[in-house]
């Protein structure tokens, strides 16, 4: 979400199909910071998975564009597209100036100063970060408000109770996945199918912490093979969860209050975008995936520590060995 503010001034003359881009390569995409989290997870299995992730990272940038594209049409010209060119269907925002916060508040765009540059820049961060803490409350509230729903249901006396039992939250978003994780061809097996569809359908109320977390321990019991693994792990890299939609949209509107709208409407596909832009780099990883288990790579084992015995010096004497009595020996009471 940091990234945005570095095309801040820009985001309020954007057409609609670029902030729909910029949404999606933030749903299909990982911070750096997360990267190490996921990495303790699976490094004990799968020591090669900082690699892997960072390759996940860099080729969902493609699929983002490809699929925000195909999603929201361009219909205008980008402000980026020489004014006196033969295209002048032009952005209906294209000749304003500045954020909306700014010029909302009457205030310029321009930093005269470095001190100004730096109050300006504070003030950004601190919009940005109130906003987004306010709308990440309010998307995990309701999701807490459906778990309790759901845990309701299934405490109900049978046969009610029973069928809401199997029919869980995690269940419903592991059939809802299960067409998209088939044509990843991560197994043949339903069993191995199934764990990895509701392994990839968490992420979507979780976020993908928890699910990294499962994977770990799935692999390390033995229930999923090594190309499962691989392909989970493409998978679940993106930030394409409900608490995500939060933190983008309200990160979004506080540097573009004036595209509010329009920011809040291109949520939902550039979420949906970002979760086909994870489908799309795992079955990439999985063309590339011969099935050798070499590809998680070589697990360290830290040798085993030898304690010598203590030599005693040769100026100390040495003490004569304690005789131990064998039974044989020992004496009759």
């Amino acid at each position: 979400m940091e990234a945005v503010i570095v095309v801040r001034q820009y985001l309020s003359r954007m057409t609609r199909s670029e902030l729909c881009t910029i949404l999606t390569c933030c749903f299909g995409t990982a911070a750096s910071s997360t990267l190490a989290i996921y990495d303790s997870f699976l490094r004990p299995i799968f020591p090669n998975i900082l690699g892997h992730l960072v390759s996940a990272s860099v080729m969902a940038i493609p699929a983002c564009f490809v699929l925000s594209k195909i999603l929201v049409p361009e219909t205008h010209i980008p402000l980026t597209v020489p004014v006196g060119s033969a295209l002048s269907d032009r952005s209906p925002y294209a000749d304003y100036e500045g954020n909306g916060a700014k010029e909302s508040a009457g205030e310029s765009s321009e930093r005269n100063s470095p001190m100004d540059a730096a109050i300006g820049g504070a003030l950004d961060g601190t919009r940005m970060a109130v906003t987004i803490a306010g709308v990440v409350i309010l998307i995990l509230g309701l999701v807490y408000l459906l778990n309790q729903f759901f845990g309701l249901l299934a405490s109900l006396p049978s046969p009610l109770g029973g069928w809401f039992q199997i029919l869980t939250l995690r269940n419903i978003l592991g059939a809802l996945f299960l067409p998209l994780t088939v044509l990843t061809g991560i197994s043949l097996e339903w069993s191995e199918l199934w764990q990895a569809s509701v392994l990839i359908g968490r992420r979507l109320f979780e976020t993908a912490i928890p699910p990294y977390q499962a994977l770990g321990v799935a692999a390390a019991a033995g229930t999923l093979s090594s190309r499962a693994v691989v392909i989970i792990s493409y998978a679940l890299s993106g930030f394409a969860h409900l608490a995500a939609l939060g933190i983008f949209l309200g990160g979004t509107v506080a540097l573009a209050p004036l595209r509010r709208r329009e920011i809040v409407r291109l949520g939902w596909k550039a979420l949906f975008a970002g979760t086909l832009a994870t489908y799309m780099i795992a079955c990439i990883a999985g063309v590339f995936d011969m099935g050798n288990p070499s590809i998680l790579g070589t697990p360290t084992v830290s040798p085993p520590v030898i304690i010598p015995n203590p030599v005693s010096s040769p100026t100390s004497p040495v003490q004569p060995a304690l005789e131990v009595p064998t039974p044989a020996e020992s004496p009759v009471q």
